[in-house]
């Protein structure tokens, strides 16, 4: 064999990793880690920050119109009237103070806590469906879908009272389907793109410490 083919070929081996090593990889994965998750709380905080805007104008703008309607009581059933723009209020209020409390949470985040207990952390605040949100989440989609569809037949019994009550139910159904599934594909693909590579990372790293 030739002296230069079995110097490319020495050159082409590696060593294995000294446990110094592997830790000093684990350890630099962490701080790569650390780095993109307070940056994605960061830019979870200017959504909050965007949320709260929003829908405390929403709020303001709804319990406004409903104030109104005691001065100026509007056409057909008022008092339904008025419990549908009671009822959105109250949804855009509970809206504000979830994203208070969640952004108060991103900021009491402890990232000096120990490796294990912040990645387990990490791993609840990342993952698809966050059960310790869950709670407010279920009560607050029951409560819109009453709404909007009292909304709606409101808004069907004046401009479409020619029509029977059940075409506009189930005409609201279908429309509210449609919005639903739409809503989770967004937030589906939303979620895949900025926070499924991120609890990739973050289970990488606990089965690593895990096995050690």
């Amino acid at each position: 064999m030739e002296l230069d083919e079995l110097k490319n070929r020495a050159s082409r081996l590696k060593a294995p990793e000294s446990p110094g090593e592997r830790s000093g990889n684990r350890g630099a994965s962490f701080e790569g880690l650390l780095r993109k998750l307070k940056e994605e709380d960061a830019r979870e905080q200017v959504r909050l920050r965007r949320a709260k805007t929003f829908f405390g104008i929403a709020a303001l703008l709804y319990a406004a119109i409903f104030t109104l309607t005691w001065i100026l009581p509007p056409d057909g059933p008022a008092g339904r009237s008025r419990l549908v723009l009671g009822l959105y209020t109250l949804i855009f209020v509970a809206i504000v103070t979830a994203s208070v409390v969640r952004a108060r949470r991103i900021a009491a985040t402890d990232y000096s806590s120990s490796v294990g207990a912040f990645l387990k952390e990490s791993e609840r605040k990342y993952a698809l469906v966050n059960w310790r949100e869950i709670w407010l989440l279920v009560p607050l989609f029951i409560i819109a879908t009453l709404t909007a569809g009292l909304g709606w037949m409101n808004a069907f019994a004046r401009y479409f009272s020619h029509l029977d009550e059940s075409t506009g139910l189930l005409a609201f159904v279908v429309l509210w389907l449609i919005a639903c599934i739409t809503a989770a594909a967004v937030g589906l693909f939303w979620w895949k793109k900025h926070q499924a590579p991120l609890l990739e990372e973050i289970r990488r790293l606990q089965n690593e410490l895990a096995s050690e």
